[in-house]
C-alpha cells in the first residue's frame, strides 16, 4: 500500500521529499537513530548485520512499496537494527516525524492509512516469524509463497533471482536451488518465463 496517494499535491511537495541512491550505498547504519519514515518507491534496500564472527546476515530486504523506519522512529530505542546497502538503483521517498505529526492532525485519510500500515506490518512480522520456524527448506518456500501470494493476491510470484530468494528466506542459495528444482519435478510449483522474468505459481492442490 502507499500511504502518500492520501496527500494532495501540495502536501506531498510540502511534508516529504525523494532521494536517490546508487548501488552499495549506504541508507542508514545500525544504531543510528531513526527520525524518518522511508518507502522505497524502486530499487531494493539490504539490511544487514555484521556479526561477532564478521559474518554479514541478512535481516531483512526491502523492495517496492515497502517501509522502513514506521515503527521504528516513534519507539523510544529508535536505533537502527542494522545497515542499509543498496542492491542497486533506489529511489525512496522520505517523511520526517515532524511532519507525520502534523499531517496526522490535519489529514484523517493519511492517519487512517498509517494506522492500516502498521497493524499490516504486525501480522506480516508474526507470519515471518511463522516462516522461519519451518526448518525444512521446501516447507518454507512452499510457505513463502502462499504469503506473497495472499500480501500480492497474485498466483504468480516474481522472483528476481534464486540468490535474493535465498537471502530472504535465509539460507544457502544451493540449498534453496536444489529444492526448487525438486519442488518443480515433484509438480509442486511451476516456473514460467515472461519478458526475461522469473515467476513460481504454487500447485492449486497445496
Amino acid at each position: 500500500m502507499n500511504i502518500f496517494d492520501n496527500l494532495t499535491n501540495d502536501e506531498l511537495n510540502t511534508y516529504t521529499y525523494l532521494k536517490s541512491y546508487k548501488a552499495k550505498d549506504v541508507v542508514f547504519n545500525e544504531e543510528q537513530i531513526c527520525d524518518v519514515v522511508g518507502m522505497v518507491i524502486y530499487g531494493q534496500i539490504d539490511v544487514i548485520e555484521l556479526t561477532y564472527t564478521e559474518k554479514e546476515e541478512t535481516i531483512t530486504i526491502l523492495q517496492n512499496e515497502a517501509y522502513f523506519g514506521d515503527i521504528l522512529a516513534f519507539s523510544k530505542h529508535n536505533r537502527y537494527l542494522g545497515h542499509g546497502i543498496c542492491l542497486k538503483k533506489t529511489l525512496i521517498r522520505y517523511i520526517s516525524k515532524e511532519n507525520l505529526f502534523y499531517l496526522f492532525k490535519t489529514n484523517y485519510q493519511f492517519l487512517a492509512s498509517y494506522l492500516e500500515l502498521l497493524s499490516t506490518k504486525a501480522l506480516y512480522i508474526k507470519q515471518e516469524n511463522k516462516l522461519f520456524k519451518h526448518k525444512n527448506i521446501e516447507d518454507r518456500i512452499i510457505y513463502y509463497l502462499k504469503l506473497e501470494q495472499k500480501q500480492k493476491n497474485t498466483k504468480k510470484i516474481y522472483i528476481e533471482s534464486v540468490s535474493n530468494l535465498a537471502r530472504i528466506l535465509s539460507l544457502p542459495r544451493p540449498s534453496v536451488s536444489r529444492s526448487l528444482s525438486f519442488l518443480e519435478k515433484k509438480h509442486i510449483i511451476k516456473k514460467e518465463k515472461e519478458k526475461q522474468k522469473t515467476y513460481l505459481t504454487l500447485n492449486q492442490s497445496i
